[in-house]
């Protein structure tokens, strides 16, 4: 498996199978960066639309500072 092995001469060859090893690797980690990302995005889109209410309703700000209490 290409992600548990090093990218080296050794092992891959040539200097081309070295890189080709590398963005393999990058591409990998972008795509699980971006998969948490999209999932954190969804969750916090989830919140925040559980949160609002019924669209169009107005609901007033409470002021929340701990002065005023």
């Amino acid at each position: 498996m290409v992600l548990s092995s090093s990218c080296t001469v050794d092992l891959w060859q040539t200097d081309m199978g070295v890189i080709v090893c590398r963005l393999y690797k990058a591409v990998y980690s972008f795509l699980v960066i971006g998969l948490a990302s999209e999932a954190a995005h969804a969750t916090l889109d989830y919140r925040v639309m559980r949160e609002q209410g019924f669209t169009g309703t107005y609901q007033p700000m409470v002021n929340k500072s701990p002065a005023e209490n």
